[in-house]
């Protein structure tokens, strides 16, 4: 396809032109309650949003749960009278739900499908656990609390500000607890309320009710959590084990105290194990494939960890041939992947926070261990490098993880002076202050050869647990296409107008080539063409510190979805997947997944029918 300059002037303005207010008038879905059912089960669910009239439909990611629209109610506007709040008005739809016994359990994504177009995701929960419905009355903090079995799953509204939801549980000494809160995971804006993104800021606190001399009903608390942390947890959660049988009591609540009917949660009540299982893996039924995740403490270090970065570009190139080194001269166990590829597996042995010979180990490989108790301090293993050698070291705490272990390592030359760490540290506010984190990944190239050692405790070293686990790889730099994602879910057009999806692209560990993007799944009447965006100048910051190694090089693409005049409407949404091809020196590489968009081509002007709307 050749583009003029004249068409290219077309498609510039088109993206500049997209109107503002079309988001608003989209359908969204802010919140439903229950936030989910046990398997096998059929429940009613009170889904609310806005630009949900006519609704018909939902949709769900993956087979297991079906829904139905049995109602659609309008409901009052929230703006408490203000006449300046022009936000659209407020829908409850009543859903039909039935969980199929063999659903699995976990998270499940739905999309309430309408006239004006679809919307974005809400999460709904699939658990086996007995459910259990809040009774609590909605007036404020609960007189007596609500007696719950163990174990449950109990779903809850904080329908009020300042409302506390309190729940009574019997245990045995020596029990062990564990107690997560979820919170309208939508992913959404609850309610329009700026910052509240991806469910309210709840408040999980367990408390034994002992009393005083002063105060017969006073609590003790024995622990807190909540979603106001630096490096907040996806959810609340409180693990602990009982000292006493007897009554302990389970309080919900709203950080800032407010309260509202999106503020919908779920507690489970559980003796141990994950909250809510993984995604299941890519199947040749057609799921889709696990994203791609490079810089993250949760993602695994797989046995064929090397192989599936070589699958991320063309050629190995920049010494990436090293990874065909053998692996020997040292006490390793080798893992299940064979061949170039593989690395050798090198455990901790204690005690090794002396000053004692370290093991010798071979690139690529991979030390795993424990810190087992506050100021523990592993010494693992030497190393050799080569002058100018290009090394890759990357983090995974597979259990523990922030803000409770806070893993940080260290490389340390002949000397024992420290030449690098998985600490970024830059200027922040006018070179008033400094930030520091820790990365999960980081990349270096060594100036000097010579042998280097490795050691990992936590930051603080104030903590250690059996659980504090980590898996450090260090292998040989691979350029490579890096995490690929688009940033939009979705795509709701009408006839003559365009969308922009943009493409986030990392290239890792000195990626030079370029990445291409194919669009697949077009409804008839719809096109996809090459966009520019504006971008304005940005003043340097002051000091990134050695940004380029902890953080991979960024790309952005924007490609505009083009419905023509007459493109026919679309009654449910086309599954849109967008794949990307990494290209070195003219060479193509794979297909690799970047993610799909939900697009429906709508049967009116919807800026039209937004601009005669009250």
């Amino acid at each position: 396809m050749i583009l003029t300059s004249q068409r290219i002037r077309i498609l510039v303005v088109m993206a500049m032109l997209i109107p503002a207010t079309s988001e608003a008038s989209e359908p969204q879905a802010l919140s439903i309650a229950p936030l989910g059912g046990r398997k096998g089960t059929r429940l009613e669910a009170a889904l609310r949003g806005r630009s949900l009239q006519g609704a018909y439909a939902v949709r769900f990611d993956r087979a297991g749960v079906t829904a139905t629209v049995e109602r659609v109610e309008e409901l009052e506007s929230a703006s408490d009278g203000d006449p300046s709040d022009k936000s659209p008005k407020t829908q409850k739809l009543t859903l039909g739900l039935r969980i199929d016994p063999s659903a699995g359990t976990g998270r499940y994504r739905l999309r309430v499908v309408s006239p004006q177009g679809i919307s974005g995701p809400l999460a709904f929960l699939v658990h086996d656990l007995p459910p259990v419905a809040e009774s609590n009355p909605p007036s404020g903090e609960a007189s007596e609390p609500q007696t719950i079995p163990f174990p449950c799953a109990i779903n809850g509204v904080i329908s009020r500000p300042g409302e506390r939801d309190l729940y009574a549980l019997q245990a045995a000494e020596g029990q062990q607890l564990r107690l997560e809160l979820i919170s309208n995971p939508s992913g959404t804006s609850m309610g329009g309320r700026a910052g509240y993104r991806g469910g309210f800021d709840s408040v999980l606190t367990l408390y034994r009710p002992r009393g005083s001399w002063f105060d017969e009903g006073r609590r003790h608390r024995l622990d807190y959590d909540d979603k106001s942390k630096a490096n907040p947890r996806p959810n609340p959660l409180i693990e602990a084990r009982l000292r006493q049988s007897g009554l302990y009591l389970l309080e919900v609540g709203s950080f800032y105290n407010l309260g509202g009917a999106e503020f919908s949660y779920q507690l489970r009540v559980t003796p141990g194990g994950p909250a809510i299982p993984q995604r299941p893996p890519a199947t040749a039924n057609g799921a889709e494939p696990e994203p791609w995740r490079e810089r993250s403490f949760s993602r695994p270090l797989r046995p064929d960890h090397i192989r599936r970065i070589l699958a991320r570009t063309v050629e190995p190139g920049n010494g990436a041939g090293a990874t065909m080194e053998g692996n020997g001269g040292a006490p390793q166990e080798a893992g299940s992947d064979s061949g170039p590829t593989a690395y050798s597996i090198i455990g901790e042995r204690e005690p090794n926070d002396g000053g004692g010979p370290l093991p010798e180990a071979t690139l690529p490989f991979l030390v795993e261990g424990s810190i087992d108790q506050p100021g523990d301090l592993d010494r693992l293993v030497s190393f050799r490098v080569q002058p100018g050698r290009k090394l890759s070291f990357e983090l995974e705490t597979p259990e523990a993880t922030l803000p409770d272990f806070n893993p940080r390592w260290a490389v340390l030359d002949e000397a024992g002076r420290v030449v690098l760490s998985n600490v970024y540290r830059r200027v922040v506010r006018q070179a008033l202050s400094y930030s520091k984190t820790i990365e999960p990944k980081t990349i270096h190239t060594f100036l000097r050869g010579g042998a280097y050692s490795l050691r990992v405790r936590d930051t603080t070293q104030r903590n250690g647990a059996s659980d504090f686990r980590y898996r450090l790889l260090v292998r040989p730099q691979i350029p490579h296409a890096g995490e690929l994602k688009v940033q939009q879910d979705r795509l709701n057009l009408v006839p003559g107008e365009a969308g922009k999806l943009t493409v986030t692209t990392g290239q890792e560990e000195g990626f030079a080539g370029q990445i291409l993007l194919r669009v697949e799944g077009l409804p008839p009447g719809v096109e996809v063409l090459p966009g520019t965006d504006y971008r304005p100048e940005t003043p340097p910051h002051l000091d990134q510190g050695p940004r380029e190694r902890y953080m991979p090089q960024q790309g952005a693409t924007s490609i505009m979805v083009v419905a023509a005049e007459d493109a026919p409407a679309t009654r449910m949404p086309s599954i849109l997947r967008i794949r990307a091809r990494p290209v070195v020196s003219g060479k193509v590489g794979p297909l690799l997944p970047v993610g799909k968009v939900h697009l429906m081509v709508l049967g009116g002007n919807r800026r039209q029918a937004s601009a005669n709307s009250p």
